[in-house]
């Protein structure tokens, strides 16, 4: 090992050229920049991406779900998970009822549910029965598969004379649109 404590002018402009070949045992957690070979890293790598935003939305009024969009990857190992986050703009509007309720979810490949949001919102008597908001879903899924693999952002209504929203891009409103992401990410 070599340790430098004193640097001291002796009239020279440059410093020799220092080889790194040796350097063969450096602990990683002690590098603050630069680049490390991909083969170095243990797991959680980002493999692959798929993202859908919803072009337009859909307004339901049924009481079972409906699928109002969708995204499909390709896991590369049945080992590896899929992270899905889904971001819902919606509306929910009751033509009866003060109790405003929609369910959101994320399906998978046999329309089951992995995740869901359950809103649910009180209108005032004088405010109307109309209600826009937004909710975030988000799940580490294991599919097990190396098959394309669908997720289904869906929506069904809670009770009659009720409807539930989910917007597309519409910009005449002055919303955002909805979108899935599913993220593959080794073990």
């Amino acid at each position: 090992r070599m340790a430098l404590t004193t640097v001291r002018s002796t009239g020279i402009s440059s410093l020799p050229a220092i080889s790194g070949a040796n350097l063969t045992s450096l602990n990683a957690s002690n590098i603050a920049s630069g680049t490390l070979a991909a083969a170095r890293f243990s797991g959680g790598k980002i493999l692959s991406i798929a993202q859908t935003i919803c072009s337009t939305g859909q307004d339901y009024t049924g009481t079972s779900y409906q699928n109002v969009f969708s995204a499909s990857i390709t896991p590369t190992s049945a080992s590896n998970k899929i992270y899905l986050i889904a971001t819902i703009n919606y509306q929910l509007y009751s033509t009866a009822e003060n109790m405003l309720r929609g369910i959101y979810a994320i399906r998978d490949n046999g329309e089951s549910e992995i995740t869901v949001s359950d809103c649910v919102k009180k209108a005032s008597d004088t405010g109307g029965r109309e209600f826009s908001g937004n909710t975030v879903l988000t799940y580490l899924h294991s599919p097990n598969t190396t098959s394309s693999y669908t997720y289904y952002v869906s929506q069904k209504c809670v009770g009659s004379n009720r409807r539930c929203s989910i917007y597309g891009n519409n910009a005449a409103y002055g919303t955002k649109p909805s979108s899935i992401t599913l993220i593959e990410v080794a073990p």
